[in-house]
């Protein structure tokens, strides 16, 4: 009896779609002929005879290319392609060029550290002599028309350096030194009241700290300012590799005259000769860095 259930929905839709065929049918075989053929038949004319053995000419028609026909147009293969091997080739050349940029860079790389060695190993050497001798600075430095300071000498010069990893290997990136350009008492700067923003701002800059701040009569008259310094003026040079560019990039404070300086250096360029144009400013002997270093910008290091 469940059996007989499951197929009355099939019968159902079964015995549908044969009504919908049978209207279909009966709708085509009720359809009006047009009145031109009714007025044909109505008036009592008919239609002319056909001839069996007539013969309608058509203009020639081109031939059509059929798939299997052995005169049909044969149409063009694609040709191979062996996507593996071009694909190969590609991936070695890539492999080339990576290879040849790679060695560039760590022959670059190989220059630099070299430069830097040079570099630390004189500065190195200078300090420890310099540490010794504390010579005298024959050097004034002018911070304006009114203050100047003299009568330094060398006192706790410094070296270090710092190193990075490249290549899986450690090079030098970094020098740094520093020294301080001690005076028998603490320097004293003076200047008018209008200009104490200014001359602030420009010991600040020197890396000269500001010890007390007191009000004076300038000896020319009228009301002034006058800052006690530390009894030191420091220098600081601070060489940095710069792996991009192939240079060496020096930035100085306080090195031949007061305030920030940078120069540029090509790499491999490091010769004794420019070491000791550096020698003589770090002395005091010369206020004028090596004409081989390229003054650019000052930039502060991250």
């Amino acid at each position: 009896m469940a059996q007989e259930t499951s197929r009355d929905p099939i019968k159902a839709l079964l015995d549908d779609l044969e009504q919908s065929i049978a209207d279909f049918d009966q709708r085509l075989g009720g359809v009006e002929e047009s009145p031109a053929v009714t007025g044909l038949r109505s008036s009592g004319q008919r239609y002319p005879d056909i001839e069996p053995e007539a013969r309608r000419q058509l203009p020639p028609v081109a031939p059509v290319a059929v798939a299997g026909n052995a005169d049909a147009t044969a149409v063009p293969e694609a040709p191979a392609v062996d996507l593996l091997a071009e694909l190969a080739q590609a991936a070695a050349c890539r492999s080339v060029d990576d290879a040849e940029t790679q060695r560039r860079q760590l022959e670059l790389t190989e220059r630099l550290h070299q430069d830097l060695k040079t570099v630390f190993d004189y500065l190195n050497q200078l300090i420890r002599h310099a540490n010794t001798l504390k010579p005298v600075l024959p050097r004034s430095y002018r911070l304006d028309a009114r203050n100047s300071f003299n009568g330094l000498a060398w006192h706790d010069g410094f070296v270090d350096y710092r190193s990075t990893s490249r290549f899986d290997r450690s090079y030098y990136e970094q020098i740094l030194f520093q020294v301080s350009y001690r005076a028998p008492a603490p320097l004293v700067a003076v200047c008018a009241a209008d200009q104490a923003a200014i001359v602030r701002k420009e010991l600040e800059l020197v890396n000269l700290r500001i010890q007390r701040e007191e009000p004076v009569m300038l000896p020319e008259g009228g009301p002034g300012v006058r800052y006690v310094l530390p009894d030191a003026i420091p220098l600081h040079l601070a060489v940095q590799a710069d792996f991009a560019n192939d240079a060496l990039t020096f930035r100085c404070r306080n090195a031949g005259n007061f305030g920030p300086t940078a120069y540029r250096l090509p790499g491999g360029s490091i010769t004794r000769p420019l070491l000791d144009g550096i020698g003589l400013v770090l002395l005091g002997r010369s206020d004028t860095m090596p004409k081989e270093l390229q003054r650019i910008p000052y930039q502060r290091i991250n």
